[in-house]
């Protein structure tokens, strides 16, 4: 599990806009007023198209409600741990031709060794560019790409337990906001059955 691979989710305005919803949605599940006019389990609310009317199922608010919560949990998870490169350029190819041609040595030395530190495996392959850099203070165009992606791979792959759980987070939220519409499509189907 890769952060880019929540780059999509993480970075959506409804993503970010979901964060609001679950203190909306307690003002409007948890109000008084509201609460008293979805007393009962549910409510029949006639449609503007015929004499057909729509189940309005209260526990499907609870369902909306709880997976906006989610999803609000999971999307401030993303935005507080999610480093901001992977925010800003999705794969690997965009950070290094946004940042190949004009990294300084400096910071590419400070990329080796923060790739290293957060991935000790990638040595073998980061080591030899930035000793090649070191000695010579030449940096050229494949030693700076061999840098940028393993600096990248080792940032995008921060945060394992976090990640997972953002994940599973947005999984859950995204699954209850699903369950009102599969219950309506059975109710459609069982009614069309029944006829």
């Amino acid at each position: 599990m890769r952060w880019s691979g929540l780059r999509f989710v993480g970075n959506s305005i409804f993503s970010k806009a979901s964060i609001l919803m679950p203190v909306i949605g307690y003002l409007i599940i948890f109000d008084e007023r509201i609460a008293g006019f979805l007393s009962a389990n549910s409510t029949v609310i006639p449609s503007l198209i015929g004499d057909e009317t729509i189940i309005y199922d209260v526990v499907n608010l609870y369902y909306y409600y709880f997976g906006f919560l989610s999803i609000g949990i999971a999307s401030l998870i993303y935005q507080a741990f999610c480093p901001t490169i992977i925010k800003q350029h999705g794969t690997e190819l965009d950070f290094i031709s946004r940042h190949g041609t004009n990294t300084s040595v400096a910071e590419l030395l400070h990329m080796a060794q923060e790739a290293i530190r957060l991935s000790p495996m990638r040595k073998g392959r980061v080591m030899p560019a930035s000793l090649a850099i070191q000695e010579g203070k030449v940096k050229t165009v494949e030693l700076s790409r061999t840098i940028l992606f393993e600096y990248y791979e080792a940032v995008d792959n921060r945060y394992q337990l976090v990640l997972w759980s953002s994940s599973v987070i947005y999984a859950a939220g995204a699954t209850s906001i699903g369950i009102p519409s599969i219950r309506g499509v059975l109710r459609v189907i069982a009614t069309f059955s029944t006829s």
